[in-house]
């Protein structure tokens, strides 16, 4: 194995790539086996002996240089490495990750000096039996996820030998001169047995069908639930847990068999998780009919079901609000984190998406984070000085070019007076629209009126875009360097915003 040392930094011989929803321990412990390396000589010889690694739980943590590392050892291009990351459903799960503290629905190891002291990865004994299919998953770190959906089985996450948590880069730790083989990643690490040797429990429809749902909306980024059909995952993750919280706490106070101080969901036994989700099935099953009968029934109070710490997502909210008669108000919080999900799926800032989407107006919260300023003649002209005065202090080109791009995307928005989202759009063909016939261009003075706007812009067309190298089939005015494409609304927005943030912050692309 001597010869290997010298690939460190570059290609290896056996370009293992990351399976679908692969775990990035598992692909490390993979590309280490290929190689018949133990995975602690292959970290050594890729990472270096001073390297972290296995003392942290690095699928939630994935450091920049251990990604880099291991993409360049394998030809695999980053993004599809951080797909392998549980950091990567960040925005789809949840709204924040913690790379070492907890986080909403993901079930922690419990790391305490390299030892794991909670079963924080379960398995599927079918899958892993299978050569093709012989890896862990992303989805089996999930507190949610309790089965496996195409063997129809109950997932475990202790060796059924010994009961020792499943730690599967521990598993080649036996001789200096162990090598590993295609079995070792399905070993158990304490006592050496294999996880699959055991009875396959089948799972109950209901609680299939949950964890099909649940599955679905992480994979799609949003769910048709009630009246709205397209409610963002993260929104209705929050809620769901809310709601597994407290109808738990409503339980809790009706029930001597439930315990008073139970640990979060995502901490609890994988058999408590287990029953716990087998309830919230039949909650949602018939959303919200069945919650409301079980609220009726038990005498469920808004105390016991609303979290005292947090805002609940409003189609959670709208169900239990009437026990104490009151509306939720949208936080400013919420308000952008709701906008944000409106931008990454259109493309630009839109309240009415942006209501279909959380099932409630947001536009009182927007407003107080982004008032609408009604801009006068003089802070457009200052603005296009401002600009002109910037021109005139760089000599570089592309600079010089990216800020005249920028005075004339002014001139768009405020001379011809159009919204942002029309700014996105605008071609040489709407442009004849809005004012024709089009003069020839004076730059004399700013643009006042429309027919004004439209020359300069003509102008614009056929001297500086060309010099942006737009992409061939690219018809919109206004164009990106980078992408060649079309600048998006958001970013025609932060270019047009008054005053010129983008001067201050020198975001230019």
């Amino acid at each position: 194995m001597t010869s290997l040392e010298g690939l460190s930094g570059s290609v290896w011989p056996l370009h293992v790539k990351p399976r679908p929803d692969e775990l990035l321990s598992s692909w490390l412990i993979r590309f280490a086996h290929a190689h018949q390396l133990k995975i602690e000589s292959m970290c050594t010889l890729l990472f270096g002996r001073q390297s972290p690694v296995w003392n942290r739980d690095i699928d939630r943590l994935a450091p920049v240089w251990l990604l880099q590392g291991i993409c360049q050892a394998t030809g695999t291009h980053l993004q599809q490495a951080k797909h392998t990351t549980l950091g990567d459903l960040e925005g789809w799960l949840t709204e924040t990750i913690s790379p070492l503290g907890k986080s909403h629905w993901i079930v922690p190891l419990g790391i305490f000096h390299r030892t794991r002291q909670h079963p924080g990865l379960m398995y599927c004994p079918a899958c892993l039996s299978e050569e093709k299919s012989r890896y862990y998953r992303r989805l089996w770190r999930m507190a949610w996820a309790t089965a496996c959906l195409t063997h129809q089985c109950l997932l475990v996450d202790t060796c059924p030998a010994c009961g020792a948590p499943i730690v599967p880069h521990r598993s080649d730790m036996g001789a200096r001169c162990y090598l590993p083989t295609r079995l070792t990643l399905i070993t158990c690490h304490a006592c050496q047995k294999l996880l699959t040797q055991q009875t396959l429990l089948p799972v109950s429809p209901p609680l299939a069908a949950l964890q099909a749902k649940l599955e679905d909306t992480l994979k799609n980024g949003y769910i048709a639930l009630g009246d709205n059909p397209s409610l963002h995952s993260v929104l209705f993750f929050e809620g769901l847990r809310a709601l597994l919280t407290g109808g738990l706490r409503a339980q809790k106070q009706r029930s001597t068999n439930v315990k008073k101080h139970a640990p979060v969901f995502e901490s609890r036994p994988l058999e408590e998780r287990r029953v716990i989700l087998e309830q919230l099935a039949q909650w949602l099953n018939n959303w919200p009919e069945d919650f409301l009968t079980d609220i009726k029934v038990h005498s469920f109070r808004s105390a016991e079901l609303c979290s005292p710490a947090g805002i609940l997502p409003y189609w959670y909210y709208q169900v239990v609000h009437p026990l104490n008669q009151r509306i939720t108000a949208t936080t400013e919080m919420e308000a952008e984190a709701i906008m944000d999900a409106v931008a990454k799926q259109t493309g630009g800032y839109n309240l009415t998406a942006a209501q279909r989407l959380a099932g409630k107006n947001i536009t009182p919260a927007w407003r107080h984070l982004h008032p609408l300023h009604r801009v006068n003649f003089d802070s457009y002209e200052m603005a296009v000085v401002e600009i002109d005065h910037q021109i005139a202090g760089t000599l570089d080109r592309s600079q010089r070019l990216l800020l005249l791009r920028t005075k004339f995307i002014l001139v768009a928005r405020y001379g011809l007076q159009v919204s942002i989202k029309s700014l996105s759009k605008l071609t040489l063909a709407s442009l004849y629209q809005l004012a024709s016939p089009i003069p020839n261009a004076t730059f004399y003075e700013v643009p006042r009126s429309r027919v004004q706007a439209a020359a300069w812009l003509l102008w614009y067309w056929h001297h500086l875009r060309p010099q942006l190298s737009p992409a061939p089939d690219e018809n919109r005015v206004f164009t990106s360097s980078l992408t060649h494409k079309g600048l998006s609304a958001s970013a025609c927005s932060l270019y047009s915003a008054l005053p010129m943030r983008m001067l201050k912050s020198g975001q230019f692309t």
